[in-house]
């Protein structure tokens, strides 16, 4: 194989390889459900059970921490989330929870289901 072959054969695979690349980045469509983007998703359901889907107005997450800001303390189940959670600290109406693992999946999935 003489150089020049080897300078086609070089820029041929170079082209595959950036075409390849921005079908992945750019073109590919992303998987949709009913046009809702396809996430890991966690259940929720015993969070929103011991704290109340229509009581929490605000979730936001802080490092490892979740701050969610309920409208009427009295309508959580504290003990009950204290068992299942590493701890929960609370300030006015606001409860920082410390979840023992999956913090981001369990916040993007509250989220989504507070809409």
């Amino acid at each position: 194989m003489n150089l020049e072959q080897r300078i086609v054969i070089g820029i041929v695979a170079l082209i595959l390889i950036v075409g390849i690349g921005i079908y992945l980045l750019f073109i590919r469509p992303k998987r949709k459900i009913n046009n809702q983007d396809i996430s890991p998703k966690v259940n929720v359901d015993w969070i929103l059970e011991l704290i109340g889907k229509d009581n929490i107005i605000a979730i936001e997450q802080v490092q490892k921490r979740v701050r969610i800001t309920v409208s009427d303390l009295n309508k959580v189940n504290l003990e009950g989330l204290k068992e299942q959670t590493n701890g929960v600290f609370l300030k006015g109406s606001m409860m920082v929870v410390t979840f023992k693992n999956n913090t981001e999946e369990i916040v993007e999935s509250l989220r989504g289901v507070i809409k």
